[in-house]
């Protein structure tokens, strides 16, 4: 391991450790809490929607409906079959990774705004499914009084019962990720979104890196949902429309498509913001829109390109304003190779 590996570890477990003390720390009150955790799990939902699009290139507009799979497996588990929460959890994660897999089918023949329109169709779909399921689903007011799961502590609160949990998942999430993106999984995924004949031509099972990339981007998000359904009792269509597929792509443009970094500060800052200013709610999708739109034109590559410029422009500066070494005085011969020898 180098210094710089072995830096950069460190660097995450000490933050890991102010994350998971960060209530007691900053002394949060409740709704602060409640926004920290609605952080922590959009953002394993933002990285599956990474993988696909930013490190497999593979356009997936389905990953909100994802997330709906897995809450409303469980719920329904719960609820209506009255299966443990546990095991609802885990299944609900299940769920959301099969309908990942087939979700991501249609890469198998088709690419590009054809892909996108297919997955957006499955999106729709799944809304669909949701109201009309009546009692199963709930329609269109969703299932309420979902249980916690058990084990977690509620004597001060449903929400910090949840936050070590959470916060966990939160690790296993960017862990898995940082190890997916830096092994030969993600290498071939990169060759792919490079260039897919070019990936084929060199040995790369295409179809199947795709396939796992969707299915991975599922397991995330059933998994985010599962949680979500427990974490708040109470689901519905409405937290699963379309509409906040939209939310997502924001926060993967904003931070850069590949930079995990860059996803968790985009989905800190777009949350925060969208919760301070709750009066312009019917505005969203404008604002979200613009948004996009003016990163894509001024920093495509979003918050790590601007970064990773800054560094280099830092450099650069560092470099030029360094002293020089000062030319030898006239008349004294500079040694040559030959001499040093």
């Amino acid at each position: 391991m180098t210094g710089g590996s072995r830096v950069g570890l460190i660097t995450q477990a000490v933050a890991l450790v102010l994350l998971f003390l960060l209530p007691t720390l900053a002394s949060l009150s409740g709704y602060q809490l409640h926004i920290v955790e609605l952080i922590l799990l959009t953002i394993p939902l933002g990285i599956g929607l990474l993988i696909t699009m930013g490190q497999c290139g593979q356009i997936n507009l389905a990953q909100v409906a994802l997330y709906g799979v897995g809450a409303y497996t469980t719920a329904i588990l719960i609820s209506r079959a009255h299966v443990d929460p546990w095991a609802a959890t885990f299944v609900g994660a299940l769920a959301g990774g099969v309908i990942g897999m087939i979700v991501g089918l249609p890469s198998l023949r088709i690419r590009g705004h054809y892909l996108a329109i297919a997955t957006l169709g499955l999106a729709v779909a799944a809304e669909t499914v949701f109201i009309a399921g009546g009692d199963l689903t709930g329609g269109p007011l969703g299932i309420g009084r979902i249980p916690t799961l058990p084990g977690i502590d509620r004597s001060d609160g449903r929400d910090a019962g949840y936050y070590p949990l959470l916060v966990g998942f939160f690790a296993v999430a960017w862990a898995f990720a940082r190890m997916l993106v830096a092994g030969p999984i993600g290498a071939a995924f990169g060759a792919i979104r490079d260039d897919h004949l070019a990936a084929k031509g060199v040995g790369v099972n295409v179809g199947a890196f795709q396939l796992l990339a969707f299915t991975i981007a599922g397991l995330l998000a059933g998994m985010a949902g599962a949680l979500y359904a427990t974490w708040s009792g109470y689901i519905s269509p409405d937290s699963f429309r379309p509409a906040q597929m939209f939310f997502l792509l924001t926060i993967l443009v904003v931070g850069g498509m590949r930079s995990l970094p860059g996803l968790v500060i985009a989905t800190t800052v777009l949350i925060v913001a969208r919760e301070a200013f709750q009066q312009f709610e019917a505005y969203q999708l404008i604002i979200f829109g613009s948004l996009v739109t003016i990163v894509m034109l001024v920093a495509p590559d979003g918050l790590a390109g601007i970064a990773g410029r800054a560094v280099r422009w830092g450099r650069k500066a560092a470099s030029s304003g360094a002293p020089r070494p000062a030319p030898p005085a006239l008349g004294t011969t500079v040694p040559n190779d030959r001499d040093r020898a």
